[in-house]
């Protein structure tokens, strides 16, 4: 019930930073000029449906040990997916001058 508890407020603590974000480039239009909102709803979709997808797994909901479907695996590719459109969408902020390049 512990690391629920923890986990749950890391996802509300990230919710609420990307929330923060969006809200900060309506205040400063400099910050909306560098970077696409794009990147940043992905991130905030993603966290979204993994949180989701990590409780029904730790619910034991939609639980198969012997399937392809794992619902920790799917947690972990949906939180990289989130981190990468992170970093998309932080790098012209962080970085103006250095090109992006996937």
């Amino acid at each position: 019930m512990r690391a629920f508890l923890c986990r749950y407020i890391l996802i509300v603590l990230i919710v609420a930073m990307l929330g923060y974000e969006l809200r900060a480039r309506a205040v400063l239009p400099q910050r909306s000029k560098r970077a696409h909102l794009g990147p940043l709803g992905v991130a905030l979709v993603a966290f979204l449906v993994a949180f989701a997808v990590w409780t029904v797994d730790l619910r034991h909901i939609v639980c198969f040990p012997d399937s392809v479907f794992q619902g920790h695996a799917v947690w972990h590719v949906l939180n990289g997916v989130a981190t990468f459109n992170i970093y998309m969408y932080f790098h012209p902020i962080a970085h103006p001058a250095l090109p992006l390049s996937v």
